[in-house]
């Protein structure tokens, strides 16, 4: 799949759309991954199912989760908590968030696990404050992670636990752009 993000997108999805584009080149550089073994995807949706709350991306005509994926190295997608602070200068700022999916048996050593290593090739790129992301917080561990997500679990149990070779975090921001948001960042 690659680089999934929407088209002719504004507001909160454009500065998504921004720094999830450098986030995936510098990922597949560092990593040194393909659009078939890297996804990044833009902002999902928390959309509610019989087994609570999932995260899905629109694609096209239809929702796809995005929940880790074991045929690719690594998964990653954007979400937003529910309220979007406005002011009087025509700026909103909203809590974004990027979950990372990853097997570390495929984008590190084998053998070892570089959890560490990998939260900070990401959080290096998180801490420049592109696009008007400013970073306040880094989570792990799954029921952290996917705290908004109630239905990660899913009724037949859990598949996947946050153990060797897979490593799952959570990188907090707070954004802030212009209402209008074809112009620039603040």
């Amino acid at each position: 799949m690659g680089l999934v993000l929407k088209n002719n997108p504004v507001g909160i999805d454009l500065r998504i759309s921004e720094f999830a584009t450098v986030l995936y080149n510098h990922l597949l550089a560092k990593w040194n991954l393909n659009a078939n073994t890297l996804n990044v995807f833009g902002r999902a949706y928390r959309n509610q199912t019989v087994d609570g709350y999932i995260p899905e991306v629109f694609m096209g005509k239809d929702y796809r989760d995005v929940f880790i994926d074991d045929k690719v190295s690594a998964t990653v997608f954007f979400g937003t908590k529910e309220t979007y602070k406005m002011d009087s200068a025509g700026y909103d700022t909203v809590e974004v968030f990027c979950i990372v999916m990853t097997n570390l048996d495929k984008i590190k050593l084998v053998g070892q696990r570089q959890d560490e290593e990998t939260k900070l090739d990401v959080e290096l790129i998180a801490n420049k404050g592109l696009y008007g992301f400013q970073p306040t917080s880094t989570m792990t561990g799954l029921d952290t992670v996917f705290s908004e997500y109630s239905g990660w679990r899913k009724k037949d149990g859990i598949k996947y636990r946050d153990q060797h070779p897979f490593y799952n975090f959570r990188l907090n921001f707070n954004v802030t752009y212009k209402l209008n948001n074809k112009c620039g960042i603040n």
